[in-house]
């Protein structure tokens, strides 16, 4: 699959990521049903792994440098990166919705979008 950032996207960089991230978040600032859960099963942590992996590609794709590289040099970038961009998002968006109780109580958020 062909990914393609959209026509409209600021030609600064920075502004552009931030657009590319705030696309890759407005589903989860709108889910109406946040569930808090205990724990999740392989399958369910696996099922939200690929989920993030894909929105990560997407999220990278956005910048112009990394799109013109290889493939080759885009999968090093990627494996090196995906882990600690998923950990920081998944930090990050927990924070957001859920202030001080996601480091009190380890509250945090885990989204299928």
């Amino acid at each position: 699959m062909e990914f393609e950032p959209d026509d409209c996207l600021p030609n600064e960089p920075l502004e552009r990521m931030n657009h590319a991230l705030l696309r890759h978040r407005r589903p989860q600032l709108a889910e109406p049903d946040l569930k808090i859960i205990g724990s999740l099963s392989f399958v369910q942590a696996m099922t939200f792994w690929e989920t993030q992996i894909y929105a990560i590609g997407e999220w990278l794709m956005h910048c112009q440098e990394f799109a013109q590289l290889p493939l080759e040099e885009k999968m090093k970038l990627f494996k090196a990166s995906w882990v600690i961009w998923q950990r920081f998002e998944r930090i990050t968006m927990s924070i957001e919705l859920f202030g001080w109780r996601a480091v009190n109580e380890k509250v945090g958020l885990h989204s299928n979008l």
